[in-house]
């Protein structure tokens, strides 16, 4: 995989000016993104874990919406131990989390 930053320049040189916020709760952001509420929920820093997000995954999946690791892995895959670190992505956009994971070096 890339880079992180260089990543990001990638992603801001294909979708243009965009807003970052964070509101400082991965579960309720991640929820907002499965509602279409933002574009995407995107953890880059390699720190959440199963214990941070679970409730927020199991809404995702009943609204049909795919969470990603960076590099294109379902993020069910990777809930599977308290211990392991990752960074995720989620968008009812498929075809933003497409071009996301692919410009950040993703397999998707």
């Amino acid at each position: 995989m890339r880079g992180c930053c260089g990543g990001l320049r990638a992603v801001y040189d294909r979708f243009g000016k965009f807003k970052i916020r964070s509101l400082g709760a991965a579960s309720l952001e991640m929820v907002m993104a499965s509602m279409g509420r933002f574009l995407a929920f995107m953890d880059l820093r390699n720190r959440l874990r199963i214990f941070d997000i679970a409730g927020a995954y199991v809404i995702s999946r009943a609204m049909k919406v795919n969470a990603y690791t960076l590099n294109g892995d379902d993020l069910g895959i990777e809930l599977v131990s308290g211990d392991r670190r990752f960074s995720v992505v989620v968008s009812r956009n498929g075809e933003f989390i497409r071009d996301f994971l692919s410009l950040m070096g993703g397999v998707k």
